[in-house]
């Protein structure tokens, strides 16, 4: 049997061989497989079959399911063969549902996957959601942990905890250790992991109080923004980075200084960087490739000003979600898409100056009621891999509401944002909102509550206390199901603690935990 397919195979259809339960194992995990009939061919019926053009046989492979498709190859070399073909595992990737997301990293082309690599992926991808909408506790494959150098503690710190971010790829991990921003190289084994770069907190005493990074240039390079804060209260600095993985060595390729003090919600995509607060009217966008920037508050077609409740930017959008109550949390929730660079300044903004603007978005999609709403997570991510090179930006929208003391009520919205051809800027404040699309809801009771906004590709989100449990959006039953952790007790030391952090690589659903230290990576890929 193909060692890939090996321990891969979903529990309603085994890869063939006896019609007796058996258990492989690869991989550190372990597979009960369902009874299931091999399939046989009678002698002359195969002939006959294998008699139609080889472009039949394979449109035959393009409509069967992973399942089928690994039963199929192990019938004969024919089929083995057909099965193997890079454009029927492309094609199968394509076919994929949008929850059944491969951990296919967008800063690495396809091309650089082997045909091998691509059909792990597409299992992979497959197995996990079914596993986390299934009723049989998720397994995770493997556990890294890496040990961070406990800092001294000074008593003007103002970041006081480890929190960790693992990179798209899984290779590199970003770590804020008390103030003092750290990326890691996360090797194979416990003892190649490394940290290759940190900042330097003992120059000018500030500490990292918020941080985001991301993977660009093949791999070749991370980019990093890092907001600092010191104790004297000056106005925070926002300093973007450049890793270059060749030479390892970082460098400073934007600096400015933030004319007034916001919540720290960080992230930055491509040339863009966004930062926003909680509960407010704006959010800021910082070109840092010119250095242009503005302070945006928003008004709906309706012309009622817009409260942030979540923010991010994904390929050329940047998705907003809010709602225009008088009250955070009491008005009708809504989501809409622009394009960052209509916002953006095109004059550089002096220190201690403010340049803002409200601007008008012509469509929102309105959700639903947000009375009682406890929690809200967001996630968005283009499916480079379609066949369709404008595939729409798939967008996850979960929102949680209080039934009584003891219930949620857990929606989840999917919405497509359509990105236009041309890319043209407008110069009024009413500026054209991308196009929005409902395509899904769900809704499914909830007996606990998740990490708030820690939201995957898959649409997973977890908990972790008082155990490892998982929320599968897109999921009538009721959430969230259990996580086998095979009795390690390396998590379970972390989250006994009182201070620990959180956080979700989204294509691979890793988790992350941080805790004073140490860091540990629960891999489920």
């Amino acid at each position: 049997m193909d060692d890939l397919d090996t321990g891969m195979l979903l529990s309603d259809a085994s890869c063939y061989a006896s019609s007796s339960s058996t258990s492989t194992f690869d991989g550190g995990r372990l597979w009960e497989r369902s009874p299931s009939p091999p399939i046989r061919f009678k002698e002359k019926g195969t002939t006959e079959l294998l008699e139609l053009p080889q472009e039949l046989l394979y449109h035959i492979c393009t409509m069967l399911d992973i399942p089928e498709v690994l039963r199929l190859s192990k019938t004969c070399k024919s089929f083995f063969q057909t099965c193997s073909l890079r454009s029927l595992w492309l094609n199968i990737l394509d076919e994929l549902d949008f929850y059944e997301t491969p951990n296919l990293p967008s800063h690495l082309p396809l091309t650089s996957y082997s045909t091998a690599e691509l059909k792990r992926r597409a299992i992979n991808a497959v197995l996990i959601s079914k596993q986390a909408r299934g009723t049989a506790p998720m397994k995770f494959t493997r556990l890294d942990t890496l040990h961070t150098s406990v800092r001294f503690k000074r008593s003007f710190s103002i970041f006081r905890k480890v929190d960790p971010f693992l990179l798209p790829g899984g290779q590199r991990m970003l770590v804020n250790n008390y103030g003092q921003l750290e990326l890691w190289s996360i090797g194979s084994d416990d003892r190649d992991h490394r940290c290759i770069w940190r900042t330097d907190s003992s120059t000018d005493e500030m500490d990292v109080v918020a941080f985001n990074g991301e993977v660009v240039d093949g791999g070749s390079a991370v980019m990093i923004a890092c907001v600092f804060v010191d104790r004297r209260h000056t106005p925070p600095m926002l300093r973007v980075f450049r890793f270059d993985e060749s030479t390892q060595t970082c460098s400073v390729v934007c600096e400015t200084r933030m004319s007034v003090y916001v919540s720290h919600v960080l992230m930055i995509r491509g040339n863009y960087v966004l930062l926003y607060q909680l509960q407010s009217f704006e959010l800021w966008v910082l070109d840092w490739t010119s250095g242009r920037n503005q302070y945006v508050d928003f008004k709906d077609q309706k012309n009622q000003t817009f409260r942030i409740r979540s923010a991010l930017l994904v390929e050329n959008a940047l998705v907003v979600t809010g709602d225009t109550g008088k009250f955070f949390g009491e008005g009708t929730l809504q989501v809409f898409a622009v394009q960052p660079q209509h916002l953006a300044s095109s004059s550089t903004q002096a220190v201690g100056k403010i340049n803002r603007t409200t601007v008008q978005v012509k469509h929102t999609e309105e959700l639903e009621e947000t009375k009682d709403t406890w929690g809200l997570a967001i996630n968005a991510f283009q499916p480079f891999w379609r066949r369709n090179a404008n595939a729409p930006i798939e967008l996850c929208v979960v929102a949680l509401k209080v039934l009584d003391a003891r219930n949620l009520l857990m929606r989840s919205y999917r919405l497509q944002v359509h990105t236009p051809e041309a890319d043209t800027l407008f110069a009024s404040s009413t500026i054209e909102s991308l196009k929005l699309q409902v395509k899904d809801v769900s809704c499914a009771k909830s007996v606990d509550y998740p990490v708030a906004g820690a939201l995957s590709n898959a649409a997973l989100i977890f908990t972790l206390q008082p155990k490892f449990k998982c929320f599968a959006a897109f999921c009538d039953s009721v959430q969230p199901s259990p996580i086998d952790l095979r009795g390690d007790e390396s998590i379970g030391a972390i989250t006994r603690t009182s201070n620990y952090s959180v956080s979700i690589e989204p294509w691979s659903n890793a988790i992350s935990v941080g805790s004073e230290g140490m860091v540990a990576i629960l891999r489920f890929d």
